[in-house]
């Protein structure tokens, strides 16, 4: 048989998560209510303002099936399945330790100035993808497009060109580059912007410390778009 206070006692530990991730993010050091910590929360972080309405909905029917007797609280109802792995769902989200890294694509495949166009190409091909970071030892130089070995090849290009030699054709692609520790918030933040501001997305390259010359170890671009918007429904 089901034990169904399993459900109740879980929708009270992520709730709880919650509540204290939004307390943390407003800087509260005195006693918010649950709708107040929404409310400034929500114009901070997307996860919070995308789930808002959720959570409204979360803390009634967390209200509602709590009674306080003494000191201690009493569950007068249970949620449902769906309802614990949806609130769950949200607590993950908004814990302020799930890392930018956890939706990154990785390992980074990246390309040297020394290998050729040829090269780059059939990497991308491999991959999927339409942009590849180009290094000479750990030191970033730039990207290769797709668009841009088109041109080239349009023009009649040699195979054994070296990539190195046609980053001054390919157009000035925004990098960003942060580092693996960032939040998922730092990367949708950068994305919301770009949006408002008419540019087209940026490439997010993570590094331990977010310098441009150290080895890669997770790229995120427009690609992976659709994979982080779906983690915030």
């Amino acid at each position: 048989m089901k034990d169904t206070n399993h459900n109740g006692e879980r929708f009270l530990k992520a709730f709880a998560s919650i509540e204290r991730s939004l307390n943390e993010m407003a800087g509260s050091t005195v006693y918010n209510s649950f709708s107040r910590l929404l409310a400034v929360c929500s114009s901070r972080n997307t996860v919070v303002r995308t789930n808002q309405e959720r959570l409204r909905e979360y803390a009634e029917l967390r209200n509602a099936i709590v009674h306080q007797r003494d000191d201690e609280e009493e569950l007068i109802a249970i949620p449902t399945d769906s309802a614990v792995s949806d609130i769950e769902r949200i607590a993950r989200l908004i814990d302020r330790r799930r890392t930018a890294l956890y939706y990154a694509t990785k390992p980074v495949r990246t390309v040297s100035t020394d290998d050729t166009v040829t090269d780059a190409y059939h990497a991308m091909k491999n991959l999927g993808t339409t942009k590849i970071p180009v290094y000479r030892d750990q030191n970033y130089q730039g990207i290769v497009t797709m668009e841009t070995i088109a041109g080239w090849a349009i023009d009649g290009g040699n195979e054994e060109v070296l990539c190195f030699d046609i980053l001054e054709r390919t157009k000035i692609e925004r990098v960003v580059f942060l580092k693996s520790k960032s939040y998922l918030e730092d990367v949708i933040n950068i994305y919301e912007s770009a949006m408002k501001e008419g540019r087209r997305p940026p490439v997010i390259i993570l590094t331990k410390n977010g310098s441009r010359n150290q080895r890669p170890e997770g790229i995120i671009t427009a690609y992976d778009l659709p994979s982080i918007l779906a983690a915030l429904i």
